[in-house]
Protein backbone atom coordinates (compact mmCIF):
# COMPACT_ATOMS: atom_id res chain seq x y z
CA UNK A 1 0.00 0.00 0.00
CA UNK A 2 1.27 3.26 -0.92
CA UNK A 3 0.68 5.47 1.88
CA UNK A 4 1.93 8.91 0.60
CA UNK A 5 -0.25 8.54 -2.36
CA UNK A 6 -3.35 8.32 -0.30
CA UNK A 7 -2.75 11.62 2.14
CA UNK A 8 -1.29 13.48 -1.35
CA UNK A 9 -5.16 13.42 -2.68
CA UNK A 10 -6.73 16.78 -1.84
CA UNK A 11 -8.53 17.46 1.55
CA UNK A 12 -11.89 17.27 -0.12
CA UNK A 13 -15.24 16.76 2.08
CA UNK A 14 -17.41 14.70 -0.20
CA UNK A 15 -20.89 15.98 1.83
CA UNK A 16 -20.04 19.32 -0.06
CA UNK A 17 -20.37 18.14 -3.27
CA UNK A 18 -22.98 19.75 -5.31
CA UNK A 19 -24.99 16.52 -5.78
CA UNK A 20 -24.47 15.97 -1.81
CA UNK A 21 -25.75 19.64 -0.87
CA UNK A 22 -28.73 19.26 -3.40
CA UNK A 23 -29.40 15.81 -1.64
CA UNK A 24 -29.33 17.64 1.99
CA UNK A 25 -31.57 20.07 1.30
CA UNK A 26 -34.43 17.54 0.00
CA UNK A 27 -33.81 15.97 3.42
CA UNK A 28 -35.27 19.36 5.06
CA UNK A 29 -38.52 19.74 7.02
CA UNK A 30 -41.04 22.45 7.59
CA UNK A 31 -41.29 22.41 11.75
CA UNK A 32 -44.47 22.57 11.04
CA UNK A 33 -44.84 19.16 9.82
CA UNK A 34 -43.25 17.76 12.49
CA UNK A 35 -45.78 18.57 14.87
CA UNK A 36 -48.88 17.61 12.48
CA UNK A 37 -50.26 13.88 13.54
CA UNK A 38 -49.64 11.44 10.44
CA UNK A 39 -52.98 10.50 9.41
CA UNK A 40 -53.79 7.10 10.68
CA UNK A 41 -55.52 4.67 8.37
CA UNK A 42 -58.95 3.43 9.52
CA UNK A 43 -58.09 -0.25 10.86
CA UNK A 44 -59.93 -3.12 8.06
CA UNK A 45 -61.18 -6.34 8.85
CA UNK A 46 -58.23 -7.82 7.52
CA UNK A 47 -55.39 -5.98 9.66
CA UNK A 48 -57.89 -6.52 12.86
CA UNK A 49 -57.84 -10.43 12.20
CA UNK A 50 -53.65 -10.05 13.13
CA UNK A 51 -53.47 -7.30 15.14
CA UNK A 52 -56.27 -8.52 17.85
CA UNK A 53 -55.58 -11.47 19.20
CA UNK A 54 -57.55 -13.63 22.18
CA UNK A 55 -57.12 -16.67 24.16
CA UNK A 56 -59.83 -18.70 25.96
CA UNK A 57 -59.93 -17.78 29.13
CA UNK A 58 -57.28 -19.70 31.98
CA UNK A 59 -56.19 -21.49 28.79
CA UNK A 60 -53.70 -22.92 27.71
CA UNK A 61 -53.48 -24.17 31.57
CA UNK A 62 -49.96 -25.60 33.13
CA UNK A 63 -50.21 -28.06 36.12
CA UNK A 64 -48.01 -27.60 38.59
CA UNK A 65 -46.58 -31.12 37.60
CA UNK A 66 -45.96 -30.08 34.09
CA UNK A 67 -44.44 -27.36 35.11
CA UNK A 68 -41.90 -29.43 37.54
CA UNK A 69 -41.62 -31.85 34.80
CA UNK A 70 -40.93 -29.28 31.67
CA UNK A 71 -37.86 -27.61 34.41
CA UNK A 72 -36.56 -31.05 34.90
CA UNK A 73 -36.20 -32.09 31.05
CA UNK A 74 -34.74 -28.69 30.34
CA UNK A 75 -32.01 -29.31 33.74
CA UNK A 76 -31.11 -32.85 31.72
CA UNK A 77 -30.30 -31.30 28.50
CA UNK A 78 -28.37 -28.73 29.50
CA UNK A 79 -24.72 -29.68 29.18
CA UNK A 80 -22.86 -28.27 32.04
CA UNK A 81 -23.86 -28.13 35.85
CA UNK A 82 -23.34 -24.10 35.75
CA UNK A 83 -26.30 -23.49 32.82
CA UNK A 84 -28.36 -25.66 35.37
CA UNK A 85 -27.30 -23.11 38.40
CA UNK A 86 -28.24 -19.82 36.06
CA UNK A 87 -31.20 -21.54 35.00
CA UNK A 88 -32.38 -22.25 38.24
CA UNK A 89 -31.22 -19.03 39.65
CA UNK A 90 -33.56 -17.18 36.67
CA UNK A 91 -36.69 -19.66 37.82
CA UNK A 92 -36.02 -18.61 41.49
CA UNK A 93 -36.09 -14.83 40.59
CA UNK A 94 -39.21 -15.49 38.16
CA UNK A 95 -41.17 -18.10 39.56
CA UNK A 96 -39.54 -19.18 43.64
CA UNK A 97 -42.89 -21.54 44.17
CA UNK A 98 -42.00 -23.92 41.39
CA UNK A 99 -37.90 -23.53 42.22
CA UNK A 100 -38.46 -24.65 45.90
CA UNK A 101 -40.36 -27.45 44.90
CA UNK A 102 -37.85 -28.45 42.71
CA UNK A 103 -35.55 -28.21 45.03
CA UNK A 104 -37.51 -29.56 47.92
CA UNK A 105 -38.73 -33.06 45.18
CA UNK A 106 -34.66 -33.77 44.71
CA UNK A 107 -32.53 -31.72 47.23
CA UNK A 108 -29.79 -34.71 47.13
CA UNK A 109 -29.34 -34.34 43.29
CA UNK A 110 -29.81 -30.40 43.15
CA UNK A 111 -27.71 -29.29 46.47
CA UNK A 112 -24.38 -29.98 44.46
CA UNK A 113 -25.86 -27.42 41.80
CA UNK A 114 -27.35 -24.90 43.74
CA UNK A 115 -25.30 -24.43 45.84
CA UNK A 116 -20.96 -26.08 46.35
CA UNK A 117 -19.37 -27.30 44.49
CA UNK A 118 -21.35 -25.48 41.44
CA UNK A 119 -21.67 -22.42 43.30
CA UNK A 120 -18.46 -21.91 43.53
CA UNK A 121 -17.71 -21.27 40.12
CA UNK A 122 -20.72 -19.16 39.89
CA UNK A 123 -19.29 -16.86 42.31
CA UNK A 124 -16.20 -16.62 40.12
CA UNK A 125 -18.61 -15.53 37.06
CA UNK A 126 -20.92 -13.72 38.91
CA UNK A 127 -20.40 -10.30 37.04
CA UNK A 128 -20.38 -12.30 33.38
CA UNK A 129 -23.80 -14.41 34.80
CA UNK A 130 -25.30 -11.17 36.73
CA UNK A 131 -28.52 -10.38 35.78
CA UNK A 132 -30.54 -8.28 38.27
CA UNK A 133 -29.79 -7.26 41.80
CA UNK A 134 -31.16 -9.68 44.89
CA UNK A 135 -30.68 -9.02 48.22
CA UNK A 136 -28.74 -5.69 49.72
CA UNK A 137 -25.72 -4.33 48.54
CA UNK A 138 -23.73 -2.17 51.18
CA UNK A 139 -19.99 -0.64 49.39
CA UNK A 140 -17.20 0.60 52.16
CA UNK A 141 -17.56 3.65 50.51
CA UNK A 142 -21.30 4.16 52.33
CA UNK A 143 -19.74 3.26 55.80
CA UNK A 144 -21.44 6.62 57.71
CA UNK A 145 -24.71 6.12 55.61
CA UNK A 146 -25.28 1.94 56.74
CA UNK A 147 -27.72 2.84 58.93
CA UNK A 148 -30.11 5.31 56.45
CA UNK A 149 -29.41 2.21 53.53
CA UNK A 150 -30.58 -0.41 55.24
CA UNK A 151 -33.58 1.23 56.70
CA UNK A 152 -34.66 2.43 52.97
CA UNK A 153 -34.28 -1.16 52.01
CA UNK A 154 -36.37 -2.50 55.07
CA UNK A 155 -39.21 -0.05 53.67
CA UNK A 156 -39.40 -1.84 50.64
CA UNK A 157 -40.03 -5.44 51.99
CA UNK A 158 -43.21 -7.16 52.24
CA UNK A 159 -41.88 -9.27 55.40
CA UNK A 160 -39.44 -8.67 57.98
CA UNK A 161 -36.11 -10.82 57.51
CA UNK A 162 -36.51 -14.03 59.65
CA UNK A 163 -32.44 -15.01 59.02
CA UNK A 164 -29.75 -13.18 56.74
CA UNK A 165 -26.98 -14.17 55.46
CA UNK A 166 -23.79 -12.01 55.13
CA UNK A 167 -20.25 -12.32 53.27
CA UNK A 168 -17.64 -9.90 52.56
CA UNK A 169 -16.36 -11.93 50.08
CA UNK A 170 -13.03 -12.41 51.01
CA UNK A 171 -12.25 -16.33 51.33
CA UNK A 172 -15.09 -17.87 49.25
CA UNK A 173 -15.25 -22.00 49.84
CA UNK A 174 -11.50 -22.35 49.41
CA UNK A 175 -11.49 -19.99 46.19
CA UNK A 176 -10.32 -16.93 47.93
CA UNK A 177 -10.87 -13.10 47.47
CA UNK A 178 -13.81 -13.21 44.71
CA UNK A 179 -15.11 -9.28 45.87
CA UNK A 180 -18.98 -9.10 45.20
CA UNK A 181 -19.41 -12.20 43.59
CA UNK A 182 -19.55 -13.43 47.62
CA UNK A 183 -23.46 -12.25 46.97
CA UNK A 184 -24.02 -16.25 45.43
CA UNK A 185 -23.05 -17.46 48.51
CA UNK A 186 -25.44 -15.66 50.39
CA UNK A 187 -27.89 -16.57 47.98
CA UNK A 188 -27.17 -20.10 48.17
CA UNK A 189 -26.97 -21.05 51.55
CA UNK A 190 -30.63 -19.32 51.97
CA UNK A 191 -31.79 -21.43 49.36
CA UNK A 192 -30.63 -24.51 51.00
CA UNK A 193 -32.18 -23.48 54.30
CA UNK A 194 -35.94 -23.07 52.88
CA UNK A 195 -35.65 -25.82 51.26
CA UNK A 196 -33.91 -28.07 54.03
CA UNK A 197 -34.82 -26.07 57.19
CA UNK A 198 -38.36 -25.12 56.14
CA UNK A 199 -37.71 -21.00 56.44
CA UNK A 200 -39.74 -18.95 54.87
CA UNK A 201 -38.11 -17.37 51.02
CA UNK A 202 -39.84 -14.12 52.18
CA UNK A 203 -38.17 -14.11 55.36
CA UNK A 204 -34.70 -14.75 53.49
CA UNK A 205 -32.08 -11.63 53.12
CA UNK A 206 -28.76 -11.92 51.42
CA UNK A 207 -25.96 -9.39 51.98
CA UNK A 208 -23.12 -8.68 50.14
CA UNK A 209 -20.43 -6.00 52.12
CA UNK A 210 -18.19 -4.75 49.31
CA UNK A 211 -14.85 -3.50 50.72
CA UNK A 212 -12.76 -4.33 47.31
CA UNK A 213 -10.98 -7.58 46.78
CA UNK A 214 -7.31 -8.19 46.17
CA UNK A 215 -8.19 -10.59 43.23
CA UNK A 216 -6.47 -8.57 40.32
CA UNK A 217 -7.61 -10.97 37.99
CA UNK A 218 -11.30 -10.38 39.06
CA UNK A 219 -11.05 -6.41 39.90
CA UNK A 220 -9.48 -6.04 36.42
CA UNK A 221 -12.32 -7.46 34.76
CA UNK A 222 -14.37 -4.87 32.58
CA UNK A 223 -17.38 -6.66 33.77
CA UNK A 224 -16.72 -6.83 37.59
CA UNK A 225 -19.40 -4.52 39.24
CA UNK A 226 -18.15 -4.53 42.37
CA UNK A 227 -15.58 -1.68 44.10
CA UNK A 228 -12.50 -1.86 41.79
CA UNK A 229 -10.12 -0.98 44.76
CA UNK A 230 -7.93 -3.17 46.42
CA UNK A 231 -9.81 -4.53 49.70
CA UNK A 232 -9.53 -2.11 52.72
CA UNK A 233 -7.54 -3.28 55.95
CA UNK A 234 -8.58 -5.43 58.62
CA UNK A 235 -9.27 -1.80 61.25
CA UNK A 236 -11.35 -0.27 59.06
CA UNK A 237 -13.25 -3.90 57.83
CA UNK A 238 -14.14 -4.72 61.36
CA UNK A 239 -15.17 -1.14 62.11
CA UNK A 240 -17.58 -0.95 58.61
CA UNK A 241 -18.95 -5.14 59.71
CA UNK A 242 -19.80 -3.56 63.48
CA UNK A 243 -21.65 -0.74 62.04
CA UNK A 244 -23.91 -3.09 59.94
CA UNK A 245 -24.31 -5.17 62.74
CA UNK A 246 -25.86 -2.66 65.02
CA UNK A 247 -28.06 -1.16 61.94
CA UNK A 248 -29.55 -4.60 61.08
CA UNK A 249 -29.93 -5.40 64.54
CA UNK A 250 -31.94 -1.92 65.11
CA UNK A 251 -33.82 -2.70 61.54
CA UNK A 252 -34.75 -5.99 61.66
CA UNK A 253 -34.88 -6.79 65.69
CA UNK A 254 -36.82 -10.13 65.30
Amino acid sequence: MNVSAITSQPNTNLFDTPRMMSFRKSLIVDPAELVTPPLTPKPTKATLSFSVRTSSPGYPQITPDQALLRLERQLLSMPTDLMRHSLLSAIRRKNPRLFFKALQSDLTGLAPIVYTPTVGEACQKYSELYTEAEGLYISIEDKDNVATLINEYAATLAKTPQIIVVTDGSRILGLGDLGIGGMGISVGKLNLYVAGGGVDPDGCLPVILDMGTNNEAIRDDPLYIGLKRPRVGLSEATEFMDKFMVAATEAFPQ
